[in-house]
C-alpha cells in the first residue's frame, strides 16, 4: 500500500518556497514569530488577526511543524538581516543593551 502526504490546505509558497496564508500575505513564519515573541495562541492570534480563521492558523502551524528546519533558517536570516541593518545606524548604547537583553531573555 503507498501512501502519498496530502496537501495542507490554506497555505502556498511562492517561488523562493515562502510559505504563507493563502489569499493574505501572511506568512507561516509570522505566525511562528507571533507564537515565539508574544508567546500567542492560535486563539490569541486569531484575536488580533480577525481576518485570519483558526483554520488557517492551525494550518500555517502544521505546516511549520512539516518544514521547521526551512522556516527556522528563514527566521535566522531574516533576525541577521534586521540586525545587519540595526547596525548601520546610531542607536543609544542603553536601547543596543536593552534590545540584546531582550532577545536572550527569549
Amino acid at each position: 500500500m503507498t501512501t502519498t502526504a496530502a496537501p495542507i490546505l490554506h497555505i502556498r509558497t511562492d517561488e523562493r518556497g515562502v510559505a504563507s496564508i493563502d489569499s493574505t500575505g501572511v506568512k507561516v513564519k509570522q505566525l511562528v514569530s507571533f507564537r515565539r515573541g508574544w508567546a500567542w495562541t492560535p486563539e490569541q492570534i486569531h484575536e488580533n488577526l480577525p481576518h485570519l480563521s483558526l483554520a488557517q492558523i492551525y494550518a500555517a502551524f502544521a505546516y511549520y511543524h512539516d518544514h521547521q528546519a526551512q522556516i527556522d533558517a528563514e527566521i535566522a536570516e531574516d533576525q541577521a538581516e534586521a540586525d545587519r541593518i540595526a547596525g548601520q545606524h546610531p542607536i543609544s548604547a542603553g536601547l543596543q543593551e536593552r534590545l540584546r537583553a531582550a532577545r536572550t531573555a527569549k
